[in-house]
């Protein structure tokens, strides 16, 4: 059982009624706040946070949309890029942000039941051969949930049992895009299934993502942001050689001034964040506008045909460094 969101393209009228930055936030502030080191009640001003989409607001007026599923870091949350899945929904794609239970930092389902993430998934105190064996399977499990998710979304489709969306989704034009561990499950998702037609990771964790997928490297278009300071020697090591060993456009550029968490809303969260690690030198907008240009203008190339002048582009970004691993 896991629990998915989806943002698209909407109309909202003037009755629609904006929504909750995360739904379940009562529940998953106090569990945020405790994994960052601050205290529990820390992050409760989050529940008067408003997203900038609207609930059930009505779909634009359109054919088939392109679809791109969102694989959240470990102890993440569906929630955690909203800014992305948001800015990537304006310009007229379905994006569903999974919640990987059991490895997001809390997941709600409708009765109620409350899942925490499960720190066994991960193991401390363990060999170093143990670990990569429970990483590993962690990552194919999420890899496991996204071709779950398009399963479900394609068996759905036909019986128009997606509500707003139903007949909107164009299944044939596949991406998906993730951070950290779920940039590893990306990896290995679009490596294994062809349903994946372009492949997007921030810091992409690839220490878990099997062998043989590291060895054979992926065939789509394959776009990688890095942060400067995230990841050991190993885990560059390891994204080296997938890079090398695909086939396809790789498109690989670190930001000046990021760390781990700067590609996701966690430095909106509190005034702390810089000095408690969670964010780096560069301005915040700064950093958010890049991650959205990039993203969108990597999508609309790959899935959509658009080409894209990244010379001209990156000349208005000199905080993007191509062709850089930290």
């Amino acid at each position: 059982e896991i629990m998915v969101q989806v943002w698209y393209p909407a109309e909202p009228t003037r009755d629609s009624v904006r929504s909750q930055w995360m739904r379940d936030i009562k529940s998953a502030a106090p569990a945020i706040a405790e994994y960052i080191d601050l205290p529990s009640f820390a992050l409760n001003h989050l529940k008067y946070v408003k997203a900038n989409a609207f609930i059930d607001a009505p779909p634009i007026e359109s054919g088939e949309l392109p679809v791109l599923i969102f694989s959240h870091g470990w102890a993440g949350f569906k929630e955690q890029n909203i800014f992305q899945v948001e800015e990537l929904a304006s310009h007229g794609y379905v994006v569903v942000g999974i919640n990987h239970t059991y490895g997001a930092i809390l997941t709600v389902f409708p009765d109620g039941r409350e899942i925490p993430r499960s720190p066994d998934a991960l193991p401390s105190g363990v060999s170093q051969e143990e670990y990569d064996i429970a990483s590993n399977i962690l990552v194919r499990q999420w890899a496991g949930d996204i071709g779950f998710v398009l399963d479900e979304l394609a068996a759905l489709e036909p019986n128009a049992d997606l509500g707003l969306v139903a007949g909107k989704l164009n299944l044939g034009k596949v991406g998906i895009f993730g951070h950290s561990t779920g940039g590893g499950a990306t990896a290995e998702f679009c490596a294994t299934d062809i349903r994946c037609k372009a492949a997007l990771t921030m810091d992409l964790w690839g220490e878990p993502v099997s062998d043989d997928v590291i060895s054979a490297g992926l065939t789509q278009p394959f776009m990688l942001m890095h942060s400067e300071v995230w990841g050991e020697a190993r885990n560059h090591e390891r994204v080296r050689t997938l890079v090398d060993a695909s086939a396809g456009e790789v498109l690989e550029f670190t930001i000046r001034g990021t760390t781990h968490y700067d590609f996701s809303s966690l430095p909106l969260l509190s005034p702390l964040a810089s000095s408690i690690g969670l964010k780096g030198p560069i301005e915040g907008d700064l950093g958010l506008e890049i991650i959205n240009t990039y993203s969108v203008q990597f999508f609309d190339q790959a899935l959509r045909g658009d080409s894209t002048d990244w010379d001209a582009l990156n000349a208005q970004y000199p905080d993007v460094l191509f062709g850089v691993r930290p």
